[in-house]
Order: C-alpha cells, then structure tokens, then sequence
C-alpha cells in the first residue's frame, strides 16, 4: 500500500521538493511512508479471538441451536484462520489496537528511521525526517537539534512543498 500511496507525479514533485529544500538549507532530508509502523501482534491475537468467538457464536446459533458443545471447539478451530486473516489484512488490526499503542509504535519505528537513514550522523547534525505511517495516519517529523536551531530564523515548517501536517 506505502508503494501505491504516491502516483508516479507525486514522487517525482516529492523528490523535486527534497533537493530543492537540501540544495537551499545545510540539512538532509529523507521522506518516508510505510504501510504501518508495527506487525502489531497483540492485535492479530486479540482479534483472531474476538473473530473466532463472533463467528463461532453465529454458526453455533445457526445450525447447532446454541450448543456450547460445538461453541468451544468451532471457536479453537476458527482461531488461527482469523488470527491470519488478521495478519495479511492490516487495517482489520484498527478496531484492536488503543491510540496509546499506536501511538508508541509510530515514534519508535520513526526513531528507528531517523537512525537507519543516518540522519544522526549527517555532516553538520542537519538531518530531518518526514515519516508517515499509513495504518495510523499519523506523520511525523524529526529534527537534529542542530537543524532547528540554525533554522529558526526561517522554521522548516514553512518550506514550501515540506509540511509534516500535509
């Protein structure tokens, strides 16, 4: 999904943007979007049950007139299709997941970020991320100190194209 969220068009201004901004400024810029920010594993977890009990009471309803005898056992048997359904179908994981957790994971995963592309150890401590997580929808925007300080005379917020609001 993070492949497909921009159009060719739009890479290519987003690329234009980034060299347009480093050529002007001392910093390094790096945009990056990722589909989510976590695997989410408690979510898949916690959802395959709730799947595989929802499903497991309707069949049970249906055709075995509510037996708990064919409850449990349909409930155990549905547990892992659900729990992988949930794995490959990301956004099911949303109803799952409290704002606290997802939260958590998207400035990890941004930190981490900021550190694989090596934008602590830029040349003159000017790195900055532009990192958006999709299954949040949440963007996040990460700064050397160095990069704010010698651009606070004209804030990076304000660069046209670069927002971490849009």
């Amino acid at each position: 999904m993070a492949e497909r969220f921009f159009t060719g068009a739009e890479k290519e201004r987003l690329r234009a943007v980034v060299r347009d901004v480093e050529s002007r400024t001392i910093g390094e810029v790096v945009a990056m979007v990722v589909d989510a920010s976590d695997d989410y594993p408690e979510a898949e977890i916690i959802g395959g049950i709730f799947l595989s009990i929802l499903v497991s009471l309707i069949l049970t309803c249906l055709f075995f007139h509510a037996s708990i005898f064919w409850f449990v056992p349909i409930s155990f048997v549905l547990f892992l299709p659900s729990k992988l359904l949930l794995s490959r179908v990301t956004q099911l994981k949303k109803p799952f997941l409290g704002a606290d957790r997802k939260e958590e994971a998207v400035r990890t995963r941004a930190f981490a970020a900021f550190h694989e592309h090596g934008l602590d150890k830029t040349r003159q401590n000017t790195g900055l991320l532009f990192f958006l997580s999709l299954l949040r929808g949440k963007s996040i925007s990460l700064p050397t100190g160095e990069f704010i300080r010698r651009s606070a005379r004209r804030p990076w917020t304000a660069m046209p194209g670069l927002s971490p609001r849009g």
